[in-house]
């Protein structure tokens, strides 16, 4: 249990699943509930486990991440716009109102598509605009 970020777990199980939770020093009950969600086996934390909820998964899996590129054309080539190694565990640590205190690997993968598509902006009659990010649309009124 030792390896699993237990602040990201009472998250989980308390804000996502709304489920009560064990007492922070009862370890024999988050040893059973993450044994009955499969987050932990009898011998530790298990692969979906130690990805979701790992306090540092690369120590135990150094190839689980995300490798990405942007490229300024259609074409990969040398000359990369960014080039990135994100890692860390899949799932964010929240904060009680609801915001994000740390990213887990999908926002930090969807930042970093956030980063890297092109955007145009029109204007539609004068006061609507509109944006388009690489195939998206997007509209706000001014």
């Amino acid at each position: 249990m030792g390896d699993l970020d237990m602040v990201r777990l009472q998250d989980y199980f308390g804000r996502v699943r709304e489920q009560d939770i064990p007492e922070d020093d009862d370890m024999q009950g988050w040893q059973t509930l993450l044994v009955n969600t499969g987050i932990m086996v009898e011998e530790g934390a298990s692969l979906s486990g130690m990805l979701l909820f790992g306090a540092a998964p690369n120590r135990f899996l150094p190839q689980a991440g995300i490798d990405a590129a942007a490229f300024p054309g259609t074409e990969k080539d040398y000359a990369a716009k960014e080039r990135v190694t994100l890692r860390g565990p899949m799932t964010p640590l929240m904060a009680a109102n609801g915001n994000i205190v740390e990213t887990g690997l999908v926002e930090q993968a969807w930042e970093f598509v956030r980063r890297n598509i092109s955007v145009t902006a029109t204007l539609e009659d004068g006061v609507r605009r509109v944006e388009r990010r690489g195939g998206w649309t997007a509209f706000w009124d001014l």
